[in-house]
């Protein structure tokens, strides 16, 4: 009955990880250069202030889960890229679950179902 709108459902759900895919790799940077400049401008003053023990160690869980957050978002960005791009080379989203398309009547020629077209800058 609504099987219109199938292709209309795949071209969004293609935006949709792609924008997402690249807001996570966004914040990947942005983390991880954040945490970088951190480290370098708190290494000196872990040097000088080193009987503080209790600040440095929350100063460096704090350091570490920032590059841990950096890293699990680029690494989401890049597998949400992955996906799309083989989803694209195997020719689309999976077929509809059973009963969501209406078979074509026995005289009608089935027209061949639109693929999306995505390019990636893959090479």
């Amino acid at each position: 009955m609504f099987s219109f709108l199938f292709p209309l459902l795949n071209v969004v759900k293609l935006i949709i990880a792609s924008v997402t895919s690249l807001v996570f790799l966004a914040f990947s940077c942005v983390i991880l250069g954040g945490s970088a400049v951190a480290l370098i401008v708190s290494t000196p003053l872990f040097i000088i202030f080193s009987p503080i023990l209790v600040p440095a160690t929350i100063a460096t869980t704090l350091l570490a889960s920032g590059l841990m957050a950096g890293t699990t978002l680029g690494l989401t960005g890049i597998g949400l890229i992955m996906g799309l791009y083989q989803g694209m080379a195997a020719g689309g989203a999976a077929a509809p679950a059973d009963g969501a398309a209406a078979a074509p009547a026995a005289g009608a020629a089935a027209a061949p179902a639109p693929k999306i077209v995505f390019l990636l800058c893959f090479k």
